[in-house]
């Protein structure tokens, strides 16, 4: 009941959370046939039972297993200083146990691809980070095996580990083909002297172990305390590092990141727009710095986004796993997201191979080019596009859909009275002059204006007929709108973005977002709240009393009765005693009267 209650007071959080991952498509792509059954990269094996005896590598930067495509997986099973001594101590131990019987089977999951995606709603991209549970099964059995068993199996589970690491140090020196085809050695690794940092440590606790062993149970609390820490401390900082020494300057971070300013970009209010960062080779920006000046940008470093943003990115052809980063040849894809502005870092030659681009200022060590076929947002098209326009694009998906918006079977027949199958003679617009062309013709049909607002945002637009108006805003179902005041119905079209019809003349429209299921999460918090009432009223109403607590409220009585005349069950029979004669033993400080009693009256 406990459990239920406490689950349904987050409802204001998790409901909403639910609803956002189950619409993304992420988690249709499930671990089939032998993918299921066995990892692609093999080197992801030796991951897993390296995690049991080594710190975790540098999250961007895989060290022992460089190929195991485990990037931010979170692999880890190591316990500091202890590593798995303390649990192959507890396994030579007990021949039968839950606890034993526990990690046995979190290695086997751990182990088979497709019960490893069970944490993760079987999502086929791969994560351990449910190796939390079972690293605090092996702290538990590491606290037990301290405590239970004898000097020996101790010494055994850490020869075990021993020989475990040095096995696993073979690596480091294991030959492999170098470019000339010769034999090297120790190049296995992408970084041996991390590996060698990481050994120390593993090596540095064993021997501290081993020291510890030695000592009794009772003294050995506080020096183990004492090494543990050094130990964790020392990791941490090694790990701090390795970050640190492969980490973007602080100035770039700080200074033109967190603190950056653009007064150019500041100045332009006359539009809504977005702005973009240039992302090829050794120039790549820094992830997310537009969401840190308060510029929306194409460019986002974000796993959890509405799952429109996947499906449009599909169709272009352009892959959004955790991020969204179109490589800049996508020239339409910045015409049709209404991309303003292009930003890179400084660079001597300014960059001419970005086509459609000039180059307007450098401010805050960046260079600021301008967009020459920037499109306000929201446009109206005169023609549609058919699966059949999509399948012969090719990858000039976001060129051709400057000429049309891509509508299914249905939207088609809803929407033939205002628009126009695409005609033949209007080509894919690739080159730079068609791709003028294009966005000279969406500019003439755009909206009058565009104000955004907290939530949501308000647009103005005019014609002499009835249009269907595109706007390069992710649908989600959370979106309403009105056209003139009057509700109407928000199109998925374009594989992901917003429309909606709009009757001849000007007409004001207006988008609405309220985050899906979170009214009803609230609802449901306020109603567990209510149940956390009435059951407390109800424990307190009908549970029977603590025995501890009648024994303390009754502690004088009870030196002076039998057991029998005590009324409680004999469930608490143990309890009373026990509290019983502890006050015996101790009459002078329990009774106000310094004499003892007869025996006649004792229990």
């Amino acid at each position: 009941m406990e459990a239920v209650i406490g689950l349904l007071m987050a409802g204001c959080l998790l409901l909403p959370s639910i609803l956002m991952v189950l619409s993304n498509p992420r988690l249709d792509n499930w671990l089939l046939g032998w993918s299921g059954l066995f990892y692609g990269n093999e080197q992801r094996y030796g991951l897993i039972l390296a995690s049991l005896f080594f710190p975790p590598d540098v999250p961007a930067y895989p060290n022992m297993f460089p190929d195991s495509n485990a990037k931010w997986s979170s692999v880890s099973l190591y316990l500091p200083m202890f590593s798995t001594v303390g649990v192959i101590a507890w396994f030579k131990m007990k021949k039968k146990d839950w606890l034993k019987k526990l990690l046995l089977i979190s290695l086997f999951i751990a182990l088979i691809p497709i019960l490893n995606s069970a944490f993760s709603l079987f999502n086929s991209a791969y994560y351990a980070r449910w190796f939390y549970m079972p690293l605090l099964l092996m702290a538990a059995a590491t606290v037990q095996a301290l405590e239970q068993a004898e000097p020996d199996t101790l010494r055994s589970g850490i020869r075990w580990t021993l020989l475990a690491v040095l096995g696993f140090s073979v690596i480091a020196v294991f030959p492999k083909n170098g470019e000339d085809g010769e034999i090297v050695f120790g190049q296995l690794m992408e970084y041996p002297e991390r590996f060698v940092a990481y050994l120390a440590i593993v090596l540095a606790g064993l021997l501290m172990v081993t020291l510890l062993v030695r000592m009794p149970r009772r003294r050995m609390i506080r020096p183990a305390t004492g090494c543990l820490a050094l130990l964790i401390c020392t990791t941490s900082i090694v790990m701090l590092a390795i970050g640190k020494g492969n980490a973007t300057t602080v100035h770039r971070v700080m200074d033109m990141g967190l603190n950056g300013s653009f007064e150019t970009i500041a100045a332009d209010t006359d539009d809504v727009y977005r702005i973009d960062m240039y992302n090829s080779g050794d120039n790549r920006c820094m992830d997310n710095f537009p969401m840190y000046w308060k510029i929306p940008t194409i460019q986002s470093f974000h796993s959890v986004v509405s799952g429109s943003i996947f499906t449009f990115y599909d169709l272009l052809g352009i892959e959004r796993n955790v991020a969204s980063r179109p490589d800049i040849s996508y020239s339409g894809l910045r015409i049709l997201t209404s991309c303003k502005y292009l930003l890179t870092y400084v660079n001597e030659e300014k960059y001419e191979d970005i086509p459609g681009h000039t180059y307007l200022t450098t401010e805050n060590d960046l260079d600021i080019y301008t967009n020459d076929n920037y499109v306000p947002m929201g446009f109206a098209y005169s023609f549609y596009l058919t699966d059949e326009d999509i399948e012969q694009a090719g990858d000039d998906v976001d060129c051709l859909l400057l000429n049309g918006v891509y509508l299914s079977d249905e939207q088609i027949e809803k929407y033939s009275d205002i628009l126009f199958q695409l005609p033949d003679a209007l080509p894919i617009p690739t080159t730079e002059e068609q791709l003028s062309q294009a966005a000279n013709r969406l500019r003439d049909n755009s909206c009058d204006s565009f104000i955004r607002d907290k939530t949501g945002f308000t647009a103005s637009f005019t014609d002499n007929r009835d249009r269907l108006v595109f706007f390069s805003v992710p649908w989600d179902s959370g979106w309403s709108a009105t056209v003139n005041g009057e509700p109407v119905e928000i199109e998925n079209v374009s594989g992901g973005m917003m429309a909606v019809r709009v009757p001849a003349g000007t007409s004001e429209i207006r988008f609405d977002y309220r985050t899906p299921g979170l009214t009803a999460g609230f609802l449901i918090t306020l109603g567990a709240f209510g149940l956390w009432g009435i059951y407390l009223w109800l424990v307190r109403r009908f549970s029977p009393r603590s025995a501890l607590l009648f024994v303390r409220r009754n502690r004088h009585g009870a030196l002076r009765c039998k057991i029998e005349e005590i009324p409680l069950e004999g469930a608490y029979i143990r309890t009373i005693l026990s509290e019983a004669n502890h006050l015996r033993t101790r009459p002078r400080t329990l009774h106000r009267k310094k004499e003892s009693p007869s025996e006649d009256d004792t229990i």
